[in-house]
């Protein structure tokens, strides 16, 4: 798959990253919510995994504006999946779900449950 990873750390870009090209997906990393608009109007992607908290931009507000028939991304309905350093438990959850997320993650991220939920994408299997 063609992933977008979003996040304002670097060291969380270079390891979600690393995991998601060592499973053979292909890989664009950017620090903000307002690069990743801008990489989604240039380029199609079959998948975003998106910080929520971030300085610039949230991912909440990053994923409303990608879901808004009235900005230039190419693709609307690209799947987006929230990763967040805390957990918002389900009211962070929901906020995310409501903004057009189609799934929550919490870091730290545990390898196995990184990979699976990025991989129920692949194959357009995921259910929202």
């Amino acid at each position: 798959m063609k992933v977008l990873v979003v996040d304002d750390i670097r060291t969380n870009l270079m390891l979600t990253s690393r995991v998601l090209e060592k499973r053979g997906h292909e890989v664009r990393a950017v620090e903000k919510g307002t690069d990743a608009i801008l990489e989604l109007c240039r380029e199609d992607y079959d998948l975003v995994v998106m910080d929520v908290q971030m300085p610039d931009m949230s991912g909440i507000e990053a994923a409303r504006i990608i879901r808004s028939m009235d900005s230039n991304v190419r693709c609307h309905d690209v799947p987006i999946l929230a990763f967040s350093a805390t957990d918002g438990g389900v009211c962070g959850m929901n906020d995310c779900l409501q903004a057009g997320m189609n799934g929550y993650l919490v870091k730290p991220m545990r390898t196995a449950d990184f990979v699976a939920a990025i991989e129920q994408y692949q194959y357009g299997e995921a259910q929202d």
